[in-house]
């Protein structure tokens, strides 16, 4: 298989990922492991400094979208200056990939403590990625995100749906996954 190119991730740019179970097994049909997985998002959010505006966890996959900060990449330059890496000279090269392993292996973890029998590969090692140019296509990306469940026919409207970002969206009501709001003003750079 070619080498994909390195996903760049200059300060304040925005992306959609979205990470599938090994094999499409629907592990997430299961609640304990959607809120252990929920859970894992908060600490993948704190430790890469992520701002996190929409997510869902449908059973095979889950699917964000998140905004890369300036401290998102001095911590990760910092943290593979002190290991030596390579990766501290071009952060903006590596971090949404590193993130990613962070999050497969973290997850992974948590939810085998949650559940001892799941099987040894929890996710696929790829993810898939679409870079969000401007504030349209952040509105395009989280209205895919929230309308995942309609079009899996697990709910009639987004708002029945336990396992996303859309009610608090939308109706301010509470979620597992600590989400941010970002100014209007600071969700794409001017220029």
């Amino acid at each position: 298989m070619p080498k994909r190119e390195p996903i760049r991730s200059a300060p304040g740019s925005w992306h959609h990922l979205t990470l599938f179970t090994a094999n499409r097994q629907t592990l997430f049909q299961r609640p304990i492991l959607t809120t252990t997985l929920q859970s894992t998002l908060n600490a993948i959010r704190e430790r890469h400094g992520l701002r996190v505006v929409a997510y869902c966890i449908m059973p095979n996959h889950l699917t964000w979208a998140v905004q890369v900060t300036e401290y998102s990449l001095e911590v990760f330059a910092l943290h593979n200056l002190r290991r030596g890496s390579r990766s501290a000279e071009n952060p903006a090269d590596h971090f949404i990939d590193r993130m990613m392993v962070d999050l497969r292996a973290l997850s992974a973890s948590a939810l085998r403590r949650t559940d001892p029998n799941l099987p040894h590969e929890v996710w696929q090692k790829d993810f898939w990625h679409d870079a969000i140019a401007d504030s349209a296509a952040l509105a395009t990306s989280m209205a895919a995100i929230h309308g995942l469940p309609i079009r899996w026919n697990l709910c009639q409207s987004p708002a029945e749906y336990a396992y996303s970002s859309y009610a608090h969206v939308v109706y301010g009501r509470s979620s597992l996954v600590q989400l941010d709001r970002v100014p209007r003003s600071m969700m794409f750079n001017q220029g």
